[in-house]
C-alpha cells in the first residue's frame, strides 16, 4: 500500500533509500521532542505591542544575545518564521507581559544542534535549515508540515543532512555524495516566487555567519600563493552573491542547459566519455555533401574551453575541433550569441568564463583551478552583465511589439481611456446626488423653522445655479472626453490594422518561406534517392564485374609466376657472365704471361745468335756449345710454337669479353622491360632474349686446346 506524499512514513523510507548515512546522523537528535506549545500575552507589529493572549506550537532552536529563547514554527505553505520572547513592562512595572517579537535576521543567534550546522554562510542554507525545522513538525505529529511544500523539501532535505553529518563528524564522505557533489541547493535558488514571510532570504547577506564567512575567505584568498587559488561551486556561487547578486540569479541554472557526451579517445570502443554543452549548431565539415546540421557543443578540458562537435561514421567517432571560437558557419544559441555579440576578444573570454560556470553546475568540472583563477575572477562579472543585459533589451522590445495588442479593436475603445471616462461620469452622479442631498436639507429645515429668510432662498438659489453650472461643465467633460477617446480608439484601430497588415505579411512571408523549404527538402530527398539508386547500380556493377576481376587476379598470379621464372634464369646467365668475366681476367693474365715468354725468347734468340757466332768460331773444339746450341734451337721452336698457341688462346678471351659485353646489355634491356610489361607479354620477351643469349654463349664457348694445354706446361716450366 503507498503512502501519502509527504507523510512521516513516506519521507523516511525516501530517506533511507537515497541517503541512509545522512539520514542517519539526523535521527541521533531527538528534534520531535522540542516542538512544544507556548502562551505569550501579546505580539510586537511594526514596533508597536499587540496585546492578545495567544497559544502557539514553537519548536526551540536556540538563544539570541540577550539570553532569551528563540522559537520557529511553520504555517502551511509560507515560509519558516522564526521569533523570540520580548518581555514588557507597564509603566509603574507592576506587571511584566511576554511578547512574540519576529526575527528579520541571525544576527547574535545562537543555534543549537542539529540546526546550527545548516548555517553555512550561503543562502541556500536558509532553505536548509526549513526543511529541519518542518521534519522536526512532521515527527512531532504535525501531518502537514512537508506536503504543502513536498518538492522543496525534496530539494533540500539531502543537503540538511548532508550538513548534519558532517558536523557531527558521524561520517565522513562515501559513494553516496562526493565533497564536491553538486546538490539543487548548491547553485543560487531563485526567491522571486518565495512568500518568504519571516523575510531571512532578503536579509541574508546581514546574517553575521554569511558576512564573517565571505570576508574572511576573500581575505584568505588575497593572502594565499598562486599556486593554492581555487574556486568550488559554492565558492563561485558565495563570491558571486557577495558582489554581483542581481546578475548572477539571472543567468541560466543547471535545468536550462542541454548536456551531450563526449568521447574522449577516437577508438570505437572507447568508454571515456566528457559531458559536454550545446551551445549552438553548424553544418558538417567531415561530410559537406550531405549538407547536415550537428549540434556545437563547449566542454572543458584542463583549464580552457573546447569547441567542436562528434560525428559518426560506420563505427567510429570523429570530434572536430574549431580553433577559434569566431568559426565561421556556427551559430551560437541564446544566451551564448549574447556574451559573444561584441565579436572581440574580451567577449570569447566572457564567453570561456561562462562555459567554466556551465561545467561546474553540470559536474563535469570540480574546481576552478589556480591556472584559470584569475581569468575567470575577471571575466565572469562581465558575462553575467551581458546576459542580463542583453535579456532587459529583449524584454523591453518584446512589450513594445505586443503593446499595442493589449487593445480592444472590437469595441474601437481602450481599456484604459474607457475607465477614465467612467470614472469622470461616476463623480459627476456623485456631485448631482450632493446638491440634490443639500437642496433636501435646506428644505426640511425650512419646514422646521416655519419660514425662512430671504437670504438664505437667495443663498440656495445661488448654490442651485452654481450647482447646475458646475453639472454643465462636468457633463460637458465627459463627452469631450469620450469624443477624444473615440478618436484615440479610430487611431488605434488603424494602427491594430496596420499591424495586422504587418503581420499577415510577414505571415505570407513565413508560408513562402516554408512553401521554398519544403521545395528543397524535396529536392534533397530526390538527390538523395538519386544517389541511393546510383549506389546501387555501382554495387551491381562490381557485383558484375567481380569474376572478370577474379580471372585477372588468377592471370595475374601466373604471369607473376612466370616472371619468376625468368628472373631465376636470368640470375643464373648473370652467374654465368660472372664467370665469363673471370675467365677475362685469367687471359688477361696469360696475355701478360705471352708478353713476359716473348720477351724471354726474345733475349734466348740473342743468346742464340751469340752462341752460333761463337758456334762457328769454336765448331771444331768446342762440341758441349754445340749440343747447347742445337738445344737451344729446339727450346726456340718449342717457344714459337707455345708464343702462337697462347696468342690463339689470347685471340678466344678477346673473344669472350665482346660476348660479354653484349650479354651485360642485353640483361640491362631486359631488367627494364621488367618495370614496364605485363607477366604474360614480359615472359614471352624474357624467353626470347634467354634463347638468343643462351645461344650467343654456346657459340662463344673456347674449348681447350693442345696449345693451350702447351701453354700451361710452359707456364709450370718457367715457374710462372
Amino acid at each position: 500500500m503507498p503512502f501519502e506524499p509527504g507523510c512521516l512514513e513516506d519521507v523516511e523510507a525516501w530517506a533511507q533509500r537515497d541517503f541512509p548515512t545522512y539520514f542517519g546522523a539526523l535521527s541521533n537528535f531527538q528534534i520531535a521532542e522540542q516542538v512544544g506549545t507556548s502562551k505569550f500575552d501579546g505580539k510586537c507589529v511594526d514596533g508597536k505591542i499587540v496585546v492578545q493572549p495567544v497559544l502557539i506550537s514553537s519548536l526551540d532552536i536556540g538563544v539570541n544575545g540577550a539570553g532569551t529563547a528563540v522559537y520557529a514554527r511553520i504555517a502551511g505553505s509560507d515560509d519558516a518564521e522564526l521569533f523570540c520572547d520580548h518581555k514588557v513592562k507597564s509603566f509603574d512595572d507592576a506587571e511584566e507581559a511576554w511578547c512574540i517579537k519576529p526575527l528579520a535576521r541571525l544576527e547574535g543567534v545562537k543555534l543549537a544542534a542539529p540546526f546550527r550546522y545548516c548555517a553555512g554562510g550561503y543562502p541556500v542554507s536558509i532553505d536548509r535549515l526549513e526543511t529541519l525545522i518542518r521534519y522536526a513538525y512532521l515527527k512531532a505529529d504535525e501531518e502537514k508540515a512537508v506536503s504543502p511544500k513536498l518538492g522543496f523539501f525534496q530539494a533540500h532535505f539531502r543537503g540538511a543532512c548532508r550538513d548534519v553529518t558532517r558536523g557531527t563528524g558521524a561520517s565522513t564522505e562515501t559513494n553516496e555524495m562526493a565533497d564536491d557533489e553538486s546538490l539543487p541547493g548548491d547553485s543560487p535558488p531563485g526567491f522571486i516566487e518565495d512568500t518568504d514571510i519571516g523575510g531571512l532570504h532578503d536579509n541574508w547577506p546581514q546574517f553575521p555567519s554569511s558576512t564573517s564567512m565571505l570576508a574572511a575567505a576573500e581575505e584568505d584568498r588575497m593572502k594565499m600563493s598562486k599556486s593554492q587559488q581555487q574556486m568550488s561551486l559554492r565558492s563561485v556561487t558565495s563570491w558571486a552573491c557577495a558582489n554581483f547578486k542581481d546578475d548572477y540569479h539571472k543567468i541560466p541554472k543547471r535545468k536550462d542547459y542541454t548536456t551531450r557526451s563526449v568521447p574522449l579517445s577516437d577508438l570505437p570502443h572507447s568508454t571515456a566519455e566528457l559531458t559536454a554543452i550545446v551551445v549552438g549548431s553548424a553544418v558538417e565539415e567531415i561530410r559537406p555533401y550531405f549538407r547536415a546540421t550537428v549540434e556545437v557543443l563547449a566542454w572543458v578540458k584542463g583549464d580552457r574551453a573546447k569547441i567542436g562537435y562528434t560525428t559518426q561514421t560506420n563505427d567510429k567517432i570523429s570530434t572536430v575541433m574549431y580553433c577559434c571560437i569566431d568559426q565561421d558557419g556556427v551559430t551560437f544559441d541564446e544566451p551564448f550569441c549574447w556574451v559573444l555579440e561584441a565579436a572581440d576578444e574580451t567577449a570569447a573570454r566572457r564567453f570561456e568564463a561562462l562555459i567554466h560556470h556551465a561545467a561546474l553546475l553540470t559536474g563535469s568540472k570540480k574546481m576552478i583551478r589556480s591556472s584559470y583563477y584569475d581569468d575567470f575572477r575577471e571575466h565572469f562579472p562581465g558575462a553575467c552583465s551581458d546576459i542580463v543585459e542583453m535579456a532587459l533589451k529583449r524584454l523591453a522590445e518584446w512589450r513594445r511589439v505586443t503593446e499595442p495588442l493589449v487593445r480592444d479593436e472590437d469595441d474601437h475603445d481602450v481599456t484604459e481611456s474607457v475607465q477614465a471616462a467612467t470614472v469622470a461620469k461616476q463623480d459627476a452622479r456623485k456631485a448631482q446626488d450632493k446638491a440634490k442631498k443639500e437642496k433636501d436639507r435646506a428644505e426640511k429645515a425650512q419646514r422646521r423653522m416655519g419660514k425662512a429668510p430671504v437670504q438664505t432662498e437667495n443663498n440656495f438659489a445661488r448654490l442651485r445655479e452654481e450647482t447646475e453650472q458646475a453639472l454643465d461643465k462636468e457633463a460637458e467633460n465627459p463627452r469631450l472626453e469620450i469624443a477624444k477617446i473615440q478618436d484615440e480608439a479610430a487611431k488605434s484601430k488603424a494602427q491594430h490594422l496596420a499591424t495586422a497588415k504587418i503581420h499577415i505579411r510577414e505571415e505570407l512571408r513565413l508560408h513562402d518561406v516554408i512553401k521554398q523549404l519544403k521545395q528543397e527538402l524535396a529536392t534533397a530527398t530526390s538527390e538523395t534517392v538519386r544517389a541511393q539508386e546510383y549506389a546501387r547500380k555501382t554495387n551491381e556493377k562490381s557485383y558484375r564485374m567481380h569474376p572478370e576481376t577474379e580471372a585477372m587476379k588468377s592471370n595475374r598470379g601466373r604471369g607473376s609466376k612466370t616472371c619468376n621464372n625468368k628472373i631465376d634464369e636470368l640470375n643464373e646467365a648473370q652467374g654465368r657472365t660472372n664467370n665469363m668475366e673471370n675467365d677475362l681476367v685469367l687471359a688477361e693474365r696469360q696475355r701478360d704471361k705471352v708478353a713476359k715468354v716473348q720477351q724471354e725468347l726474345e733475349a734466348a734468340k740473342e743468346e742464340a745468335r751469340k752462341a752460333n757466332k761463337g758456334v762457328r768460331r769454336h765448331r771444331t773444339d768446342h762440341n758441349p756449345i754445340l749440343k747447347a746450341l742445337l738445344n737451344t734451337q729446339s727450346y726456340s721452336r718449342n717457344w714459337q710454337t707455345s708464343y702462337e698457341q697462347i696468342s690463339a688462346h689470347a685471340a678466344h678471351a678477346a673473344h669472350k669479353y665482346q660476348v660479354a659485353v653484349v650479354w651485360e646489355a642485353e640483361y640491362n634491356t631486359l631488367r627494364a622491360s621488367l618495370d614496364n610489361e605485363l607477366g604474360a607479354q614480359l615472359g614471352a620477351k624474357i624467353a626470347e632474349h634467354a634463347t638468343s643469349l643462351v645461344g650467343s654463349q654456346v657459340g662463344s664457348q673456347i674449348v681447350d686446346t693442345p696449345g693451350g694445354q702447351m701453354g700451361n706446361q710452359l707456364d709450370a716450366r718457367l715457374g710462372i
